[in-house]
């Protein structure tokens, strides 16, 4: 007891250490009670799902005269009637009710100079217990597991063990210490799965999660989880990066005002610094550049960039007159980190940027015939229509200027006037349609709705399915992995 009571405030002591190096968070993520309910019924099912034909480990050990070995055991049957969660403020209680198991193996005993074995059937026809835990987090932002072995209840009965063969006399002495077992085990096992999960699992957690070719999303916890009785709050680094590069970008983090809302299972809040984040790290490695093509038109359209064809014969007739039918390329690069602000109101992005175009000769050479500067602000709303994001923009303001021409000088009025326009048709057509909302390895969200603040954007989802977070401690409990 002395051990268990030192590990808990070495744990919590270091737990401590970590929420001192805390910082604003990127992103937080909570937990409803909605949300618990379905996390314990999809845990239950992959729980049940796991354990079919599940191997167990051989045991050995004695009891009094009696050695024995058991070996090649398998789960057979696992039912759970029920497994629930419930939050308070200080922790997590997991209950696991009516929990039915049946094992097949083998089995060779002896006593004095007598051995004999063979096959059993173990059956546990009623199982419960509830134990406690506290979800903290580590200096490296992982998450932190403590079990508290005084607060775990654990009960076994209607266990019955069938030794097949001639040595059936013994099995119900076996039950009786196979019950035993369990009753006098079952907490500690529990304590030390969590211990092995900690050891093994969480801390080979890296945090990361590539978003991108390139692109990973730090979601690193910046201090012990928040419990409460109704949700569990999460606050996370929320920093996207380039892969093993870790440059902090500039800016400030929204601070991300109390929000009590239990109506959808799940809440994420993405601060604006997250998305900036990401612009930083788009602009610094060069991923906004790029050389636009005729391959890069997509076929049907009416566009093309060819020098004869619209709309660069109608924008730029003194390119058509020098370079007849000839086609040209664009090169595309961000000249600042874009910028993105989101009010109660709405989005707003600023982009800057230089194209250079380019027309390709006969000889397969390069032309460069001029580079134009653009600063473009787009303000949008989002919207949900079904399953699909949907969204309507607006061009705020548009700059161009004509930066460098090695063809003369060049009327960009015509493209002052019409890209706004062009820009606002073609973003909104597919706005009016949207994007289905993804789903990541099992994670299927419905019922999904945006909510915009001040630096900040929220949105709440019900999942119908999903791999829960769950699943790594509950293969611990049970199958010690």
């Amino acid at each position: 007891m002395a051990n268990t009571l030192l590990k808990v405030a070495i744990i919590q002591l270091a737990l401590s250490v970590a929420v001192s190096f805390a910082v604003d968070p990127g992103m937080v993520s909570r937990v409803t009670p909605r949300g618990f309910d379905f996390l314990a019924a999809a845990g239950r099912r992959k729980a049940e799902e796991m354990a079919r034909g599940h191997r167990i480990p051989a045991q050995s050990g004695s009891s009094g005269l009696v050695s024995y070995h058991v070996s090649g055991m398998r789960i057979t049957s696992f039912l759970m009637g029920r497994l629930l969660f419930v939050t308070n403020n200080d922790g997590l209680w997991i209950y696991i009710k009516r929990l039915q198991l049946s094992i097949y193996g083998y089995f060779h005993y002896s006593v004095s100079l007598y051995s004999a074995d063979g096959s059993f059937d173990a059956t546990v026809g009623d199982m419960s217990m509830s134990f406690f835990i506290r979800v903290g987090a580590d200096t490296r932002g992982r998450p932190h597991i403590i079990s508290f072995p005084g607060s775990c209840n654990f009960d076994a009965h209607d266990v019955s063990v069938d030794l097949h063969g001639q040595w059936g006399w013994i099995s119900d002495k076996a039950a009786t210490y196979l019950q035993g077992y369990l009753n006098d085990e079952g907490c500690l096992q529990i304590s030390n799965a969590i211990d092995n999960m900690n050891n093994q699992q969480l801390r080979s957690l890296t945090m990361l999660e590539e978003i991108y070719d390139g692109l990973e999303l730090d979601y690193s916890f910046v201090s012990n989880p928040r419990m409460q009785m109704s949700s569990f709050d999460i606050k996370h680094k929320g920093e996207v990066y380039a892969i093993d590069q870790h440059s902090e970008a500039p800016g400030p983090i929204a601070s991300i005002p109390v929000d009590s809302d239990q109506t959808s299972m799940f809440y994420v809040w993405i601060t604006d610094y997250l998305v900036n984040s990401a612009g930083y790290v788009l602009h610094s490695y060069g991923y906004l550049e790029r050389n636009v093509t005729e391959n890069d038109i997509h076929t049907g359209t009416k566009f093309s960039l060819n020098t004869s064809g619209f709309p660069l014969s109608v924008v730029f007739p003194q390119i058509r007159k020098m370079f007849p039918d000839m086609m040209t390329q664009f090169h595309v690069n961000s000249t600042e980190q874009p910028v993105f602000r989101t009010t109660t109101e709405k989005m707003t992005i600023i982009i800057c940027g230089d194209v250079s175009a380019y027309v390709m000769q006969e000889d397969d050479t390069l032309a460069y015939l001029f580079t134009l500067g653009a600063r473009l602000t787009t303000s949008f709303n989002v919207a949900m229509k079904g399953q699909n994001v949907t969204w309507r923009s607006k061009v705020d303001s548009f700059k161009l200027e004509l930066l460098e021409t090695a063809i003369g000088d060049l009327n960009i009025d015509m493209i002052k006037r019409l890209l706004p326009t062009v820009m606002n048709t073609f973003i909104n057509k597919m706005g009016a349609v949207g994007r289905n909302l993804p789903s990541f390895q099992g994670y299927y969200p419905t019922a999904t709705n945006i909510t915009l603040g001040e630096g900040f954007l929220k949105i709440g989802t019900d999942i119908q399915q999903l791999h829960t977070p769950f699943e790594d401690l509950l293969r611990a409990i049970f199958f010690n992995e």
